[in-house]
């Protein structure tokens, strides 16, 4: 596939040749459109953007950072008893709200990482959500309208990513609770609660009930 490369020039920051690439996280950009094009100009302009792939509207993709360094995109993270997922992780970031994609961005996301768990030997069950390494901090990237209705799930969407697949609706997986409350592509549900929401209301709980909070 065709990618862009504007790779950050040396920098203390980055930290080369240091990540494993066993994983790959994706998140959304959060803001409008039009905010995030001012954010990703200031940042170019600064030389500095600590994500390895940003994925345009228009299914373009951009690497700021070598797959085999360091970016922070990941920020403080946990997953199955491994702590700083920087270290060992290819962030992507969607350029998004979190409610709204695009069809091209969905097949670059989906090509782009193919090709990432190729090169790296990446599991498809290594490809998380920032969610699943950070909902304890309120994170819910990616947001759930990226993998409906063509994915359903993002189980649903990680079966893609193996090319011996069909895609989920080819194999009559039915539907997902997701698709079940009828997201649209432009709105998410007040009442829908994720699994990160979740996880941070039940710390918040569990704060109050030892009196921490």
């Amino acid at each position: 596939m065709n990618i862009i490369k504007r790779i950050t020039k040396n920098r203390k920051e980055v930290l080369q040749g240091k990540n494993t690439c066993e994983y790959v996280i994706v998140h959304h950009t959060g803001g409008s459109q039009k905010l995030w094009q001012s954010m990703l100009r200031y940042f170019q302009k600064a030389d500095y953007l600590s994500v390895h792939y940003i994925v345009g509207r228009e299914g373009e993709v951009i690497q700021y950072v070598e797959d085999k360094d360091v970016a922070y995109h990941a920020g403080q993270s946990l997953w199955k008893g491994r702590a700083n997922m920087n270290m060992h992780s290819i962030g992507i970031e969607v350029v998004s709200n979190g409610h709204d994609y695009t069809d091209k961005q969905r097949e670059a996301v989906l090509e782009l990482i193919k090709s990432l768990m190729a090169t790296h030997g990446i599991n498809k069950e290594n490809v998380l959500r920032h969610a699943d390494i950070s909902g304890y901090r309120g994170k819910w990237d990616i947001g759930p309208n990226f993998y409906t209705p063509r994915w359903g799930s993002w189980e649903g969407f990680q079966s893609a990513l193996d090319n011996s697949m069909s895609w989920p609706e080819e194999k009559a997986m039915g539907q997902t609770w997701v698709q079940k409350r009828e997201i649209s592509n432009g709105e998410r549900p007040e009442d829908m609660i994720t699994r990160g929401e979740m996880f941070v209301m039940l710390h918040r709980l569990w704060k109050k009930i030892k009196g921490l909070e």
